[in-house]
């Protein structure tokens, strides 16, 4: 190969391809379509990441192995929700508790006493849930 009076070597490519059905666009008003590696590494999801507190699966990883083996356990949205709402209502109450927790240490210093009492009746009803 010449290129501008320099001899190059050419270098084969190893890569196999085949030609897809996606269309790429025209070129001079012909239509070419995209090419891809015949071996076209799979993509396979996170599982069990959390993001305050919340699970969340994304960010897919690398894999050159296909294993079509794998059973993932369908759960449905209404399934998902439901853990979901489950969960959130756990950390909102513990952390209402926590509030409490240092809002009566702080009418305990200020020698308060019907803060206490109220925040008492609140703790109470928090206990309830």
């Amino acid at each position: 190969m010449k290129y501008r009076g320099n001899v190059y070597k050419s270098e084969n490519n190893f890569l196999e391809v085949k030609e897809t059905d996606i269309v790429g666009g025209k070129y001079r008003g012909c239509q070419w379509n995209h090419k891809l590696p015949r071996h076209v590494t799979q993509l396979r999801p996170k599982l069990g990441l959390q993001y305050r507190g919340v699970s969340y699966c994304s960010n897919p990883t690398m894999s050159n192995s296909v294993d079509s083996n794998i059973n993932v356990a369908a759960i449905s949205n209404e399934t998902r929700k439901t853990i979901v709402c489950e969960k959130i209502h756990s950390v909102h109450l513990e952390n209402m508790r926590r509030n409490l927790e240092k809002r009566i240490k702080a009418a305990q210093e200020e020698n308060n006493e019907t803060l206490l009492l109220m925040l008492k009746k609140e703790s109470l009803e928090l206990e309830l849930v």
